[in-house]
């Protein structure tokens, strides 16, 4: 059974860290450690942390220059085989790391090789209703355009973070999809075909916005696409983006 990693940062999130606590104990795959990574939460975060002592690996205190920051200083302290992102009010379905070792080991023992990343499907809720369904498989074709995969669903394999790799912390929204595309077309993808967690939403539509702006950024600086079709790509996602708003939320 490969140990997984799951990281979470916090920053103030008494309101929602419990959730995602009690969805990692009810897991039926033990075979995990969760690493916290708060950003010296003013409020009660801490104290809810401490009813799940028992499956907490580590808690690391300490300002940050944001998520992808803390994000990396989970990496350094991570001993797992595999690494996943789950945000502080995110839940995995019960069987998500029992279904991400199915498909690990399938894939070892068919001998079709390594595989560096495994992504699934998503169900994003407002905390009371489902609003859909994210998350398709990784093709590159699709992935230079647009962050086809759900990354709260994923799990990456260690591998990646090789040789100091890290997420690029200037970012405050896309910095997991800039970090995918510097692998390009030879990153080893695997689809799990069904729902492995849930995803917060606040649908703040000048968030969308920036992350746009980022996913644009990344694309060009990342050679992924070309300025002038990164831009188009931008200017397109940006309105449907707040159409999505819109009707969904």
């Amino acid at each position: 059974m490969p140990l997984i990693t799951i990281v979470t940062a916090t920053l103030n999130c008494e309101a929602s860290i419990r959730r995602t606590g009690d969805s990692l104990a009810e897991q039926a795959n033990d075979s995990f450690e969760w690493i916290v990574v708060d950003g010296e939460s003013k409020d009660s975060t801490l104290d809810v942390l401490g009813d799940f002592r028992g499956i907490i690996g580590r808690v690391l205190r300490g300002r940050d220059e944001g998520i992808y920051d803390a994000w990396n200083k989970a990496v350094e302290a991570a001993r797992g085989e595999w690494i996943g992102f789950l945000g502080a009010g995110d839940t995995y379905e019960r069987t998500a790391l029992n279904d991400y070792t199915s498909v690990i080991c399938e894939r070892e023992a068919s001998g079709r090789g390594n595989i560096d990343y495994i992504s699934s499907r998503v169900r994003l809720t407002d905390g009371t209703r489902d609003l859909r369904i994210l998350g398709a498989p990784w093709d590159w074709k699709r992935f230079c355009r647009w962050m086809c995969v759900a990354h709260v669903g994923s799990l990456h394999n260690r591998r990646l973070f090789a040789g100091g790799r890290r997420f690029d912390k200037r970012y405050r929204i896309c910095g997991d999809y800039e970090f995918l595309l510097r692998f390009g077309s030879s990153l080893r993808a695997e689809f799990l075909d069904g729902i492995t967690a849930s995803m917060m939403t606040g649908g703040v539509s000048s968030t969308i916005v920036e992350a746009c702006r980022e996913a644009e950024r990344a694309k060009v600086s990342t050679r992924a696409q070309g300025a002038l079709a990164a831009r188009t790509q931008r200017i397109w996602a940006t309105g449907s983006g707040l159409v999505r708003s819109v009707v969904w939320y």
